[in-house]
C-alpha cells in the first residue's frame, strides 16, 4: 500500500474518532430547564412544582424549536415552550459541540473522499 492510501485512511480514521466523541459530548448535554429525570424519584414520582429559578420546568430542551401559532399563522419560536429566559449553559454548550460537529462530518465526508480516490489510483498503477 502506498504512503498516500496510508495517509488517507490515518486522517479519515482520526476524523471518524473525532465525530463520535463530539457526539458523545453533544448528547451528555442535559437541558438545565427541564426536570431532570433522577430527580423524580426523590420527589415520589411527582416532578418539583417549580424550576429552582422560580419559573416553570421548559416543556422542551432550550435548543429545540417547537411549532406555535394557529393554522392560518404558523411559526417556530427559537426556544422550547414557555422559555422566556433563554438558553441554558448546557443548551448553549450543546449548541457548539453540534456546530463543531457539523464541520467535522464535512471534513470526514472529504477524507472518505479522498480516500477512496487513493485507493482507486493504487488500483489503477497495479
Amino acid at each position: 500500500m502506498s504512503s498516500r492510501v496510508t495517509e488517507a485512511a490515518t486522517r479519515y480514521v482520526s476524523i471518524c474518532a473525532a465525530e463520535r466523541d463530539l457526539r458523545k459530548r453533544r448528547g451528555a448535554c442535559e437541558c438545565e430547564h427541564q426536570c431532570p429525570v433522577d430527580t423524580l424519584s426523590s420527589f415520589g414520582g411527582d416532578e418539583p412544582k417549580r424550576h429552582p429559578d422560580g419559573g416553570a420546568w421548559a416543556g422542551a430542551e432550550c435548543w429545540k424549536k417547537v411549532d406555535v401559532g394557529d393554522h392560518e399563522h404558523p411559526h417556530r419560536e427559537p426556544y422550547a415552550e414557555g422559555s422566556d429566559r433563554g438558553w441554558c449553559d448546557s443548551c448553549t454548550e450543546r449548541q457548539r459541540l453540534h456546530e463543531e460537529l457539523a464541520d467535522v462530518t464535512r471534513k470526514r465526508v472529504g477524507a472518505w473522499a479522498t480516500l477512496r480516490a487513493a485507493v482507486a489510483s493504487e488500483v489503477r498503477d497495479e
